[in-house]
């Protein structure tokens, strides 16, 4: 590419900095992965070893972009973007490549481009499911409104002002509506397109996003977000609520009554005023739930903190557990649970005294009245701590 003249030395240079950080992450993961399957470090870097699906779909992608506007794209941002992926691991380098692949180069100083405001009408009755589709954006929702209503912005870009002029001009949201839900979704001709959507209480909704971040406000209503690249954040919302992102933070406030299931690969996940049951999990970030009133919850993390604060209840199981990471729980003093407690290589700290109290270095069981509901926590390598009615060291404020 260099001496086809699409692409720079010095930024041609950095590519190939950024690749080795690449390499560095996935020998880091390999090795980890090796560890435990007894394949050794000769065997996975011998020649034999194919580059990883992820790794070619990026260089397809820059030979792409370099063939069709060699002077367009930031190669510098490009390579910091490659190189902060690196840092958080390989499943957000994943998600990283997923978004350039795609198109998710960033342009500049080459044709013209130019963003394009509309506002629409937009009626969903609260019987039908509002379905968005964004490849690059962001995307809002606010319940409670009278009167639905969109504003759309995008991005486009184009060889020519004139050409820049007509697209603009005769750019639109699109918009689907079938019996059961009405959609939008990104069309093929823009850069990115961010989306505001004000819908009555009662709607549901379901986005999806590869790049850009999600929020959901004042519904009431299922909820279903996913963005590859991208947080997400819910508020005021009941029912099935669904949350997933690759690389970016999760928040749930004000659910109730609720059954949340979240999980973020790379991102710290947030739960706050929960009421029903609730599931989170996240490989890589803390997990923090906060004034819940919990019948049932189960939270994990790989490599994070797990910090909760019950307010009320539980009513049936909570399970909380971190590989490398603390774990702390306050729950109220009138909580009926059986307690299990325990970690390999950190300390135990347990605040009251339990009825049927049995304890030993890296265990303590036992029971907070009549033991109806079923409390285990567990660590790895990191400390569990348990209190009832006042905040544990570490717990949440």
């Amino acid at each position: 590419m260099v001496a086809e003249g699409r692409l720079s030395p010095s930024d041609a240079l950095d590519l190939m900095d950024s690749f080795l950080h690449l390499e560095e992450a996935e020998r880091q993961e390999g090795s980890q992965e090796g560890g435990a399957d007894g394949e050794t470090a000769d065997a996975k870097s011998s020649g034999s070893r194919q580059s990883p699906d992820w790794v070619t779909r990026l260089v397809d992608g820059i030979e792409k972009a370099t063939k069709e506007a060699a002077e367009a794209v930031n190669w510098s941002d490009v390579a910091g973007q490659i190189k902060e992926a690196a840092k958080k691991g390989v499943e957000s380098i994943k998600g990283t490549v997923d978004q350039m692949s795609k198109g998710g180069f960033r342009f500049s100083g080459f044709g013209q481009r130019d963003s394009v405001t509309i506002e629409l009408p937009l009626a969903v009755a609260s019987d039908r499911t509002l379905k968005v589709q964004v490849s690059q954006g962001d995307v809002t929702v606010e319940g409670g409104h009278d009167v639905g209503s969109l504003t759309a912005t995008a991005w486009i870009r184009a060889g020519s002002k004139e050409e820049l002029e007509t697209r603009k001009a005769s750019w639109s949201a699109v918009i689907e509506e079938s019996d059961g839900s009405v959609s939008i979704r990104q069309s093929e001709h823009t850069v990115s397109e961010d989306y505001v959507l004000r819908v009555p209480r009662g709607v549901k909704v379901d986005i999806r996003c590869e790049s850009g971040d999600i929020s959901v406000t004042g519904t009431n209503a299922d909820v279903r977000a996913s963005s590859t690249s991208g947080d997400v954040v819910v508020v005021e919302a009941s029912g099935s609520i669904e949350a997933n992102s690759a690389s970016g933070d999760i928040r749930v406030e004000r659910a109730d009554p609720a059954l949340v299931d979240v999980e973020s690969k790379s991102g710290s996940i947030v739960l706050k005023s929960v009421a029903g049951t609730a599931r989170a999990r996240s490989s890589s970030g803390d997990i923090r739930c906060t004034a819940a009133k919990a019948e049932a919850l189960t939270l994990e993390s790989v490599s994070g903190d797990v910090i909760v604060e019950i307010i009320e209840g539980p009513k049936s199981a909570v399970s909380l557990r971190s590989v490398s990471g603390d774990v702390v729980l306050d729950v109220p003093p009138t909580a009926d649970a059986r307690i299990n407690l325990s970690t390999v290589n950190g300390s135990l700290r347990c605040a009251e005294d339990l009825a049927e109290k049995v304890s030993s270095e890296n265990r303590v069981t036992g029971k907070l009245g009549s033991g109806t509901a079923v409390i285990d926590i567990s660590s790895i390598s990191g400390d569990v701590c348990f209190a009832t009615g006042t905040a544990a060291a570490g717990s949440p404020k």
